[in-house]
Formats: C-alpha cells, sequence, structure tokens
C-alpha cells in the first residue's frame, strides 16, 4: 500500500522482490526447491489438489504471515515486507485464482483459501507465527484457525469485521448498513 505507519521509517532494508507467472514446480512440495530457475523467483507451495501457490520468504527472525486480500496478491505488502524483513522471517502468498497465482480444481471458497494457508503453515513447519490478514485476507485466517491456532502467536486483524453484514444482531459489518439481501446482489456484480 502507499501509506506505511510511520514507525517503519526508521527499518533499513535492501531487498526487492520480483514474481513469475509460472515457475517449474515438484509435486507435493513446498519450498526454495520449487524456484523458476532463474532471478530472484519465489519458491511455490503444491496444494492438495496439484494448484501451486506461490510465496516469498524474506528475512530471518521471528516469522510473519501477511495474507492479502480479494483480487490483489503478495505485492500488495512489498514495502511493508522489505521493510520488516530486516528484523522478521516473512512469508507472504499469493491465495489461488488471484493475479499471478493458479486457480487449481477445488472449490473457490473461503474455506478453500483458509486450508490453503494451513497447509503452507504446516509444510514450511512454522510455529509462533504473527499472522496479518487484511481485509478478506483476514477471513481467510479465520477458515484455516481451527488448524493453525497452536502455530499462531499474535494475530492481527485489518479492515475486516467478523461478520459482513448488518442484521439486530449485528451493526458492525461494512458501512452502509450493508445487509445479507446485498451480498446476493454484490456477488451478481461480480459475476
Amino acid at each position: 500500500p502507499s501509506w506505511v505507519p510511520p514507525w517503519l521509517d526508521n527499518l533499513n532494508v535492501d531487498s526487492c522482490f520480483i514474481y513469475p507467472l509460472r515457475w517449474p514446480i515438484e509435486q507435493g512440495k513446498c519450498g526454495p526447491e520449487n524456484r523458476l530457475r532463474g532471478k530472484r523467483a519465489v519458491p511455490a507451495c503444491i496444494l492438495k489438489d496439484g494448484a501451486s501457490m506461490a510465496y516469498a520468504d524474506e528475512g530471518e527472525g521471528p516469522v510473519v504471515l501477511l495474507v492479502h486480500g480479494w483480487a490483489t496478491h503478495q505485492d500488495f505488502f512489498a514495502e511493508l515486507r522489505r521493510r520488516l524483513a530486516r528484523n522478521h522471517r516473512i512469508i507472504t502468498p499469493t491465495l489461488r485464482a488471484h493475479p499471478g497465482a493458479e486457480r487449481g480444481s477445488a472449490a473457490l471458497t473461503i474455506e478453500t483459501l483458509g486450508n490453503d494457508i494451513a497447509e503452507l503453515i504446516v509444510q514450511l513447519n512454522l510455529n509462533a507465527v504473527t499472522a496479518l490478514g487484511w481485509s478478506m485476507g483476514a477471513m481467510v485466517i479465520w477458515a484455516a484457525w481451527p488448524t493453525i491456532k497452536d502455530r499462531i502467536s499474535s494475530l492481527i486483524i485489518e479492515d475486516m469485521a467478523p461478520r459482513i453484514s448488518c442484521d439486530e444482531t449485528w451493526a458492525h459489518g461494512l458501512g452502509g448498513n450493508y445487509q445479507a439481501a446485498d451480498v446476493a446482489l454484490t456477488l451478481e456484480d461480480i459475476r
């Protein structure tokens, strides 16, 4: 994002990141061995349905997982990743069916995306993870929670409520009193 919290300005990290759209991969593996044989390629995680999920893995130290929202990709966090990588290991996946990622054959649901994130965390054997989910990325982390909760030390939710729509029991959904009936209209507009 163009806005970065002011406290990050004190971090000096000289790294950059470029990812390819396609790369040679080895089925059932997750890690650097699945890199493009070229410049600055990123690792890929092979998911249960055979789809590959690219992710950046930068820095050393405590692990921070940054999960992007709808219609974006891992580079949404490029500046934050660059700055935090000075003192942390930063993992930023691109969710399936998002720019630069394969769709795969699994149903395209929040639950599937949550399973993908859980699979990434397990395959990389990540523990004591600080997980940040932005917008839909928060929903993905919540969907993964039953599988990953013992591996997460901190959870940061950015720009997402536990429920999107408002009703008589929940008034804190999306702005403008977004109701359940509005969900169907939104989906219709997207299609």
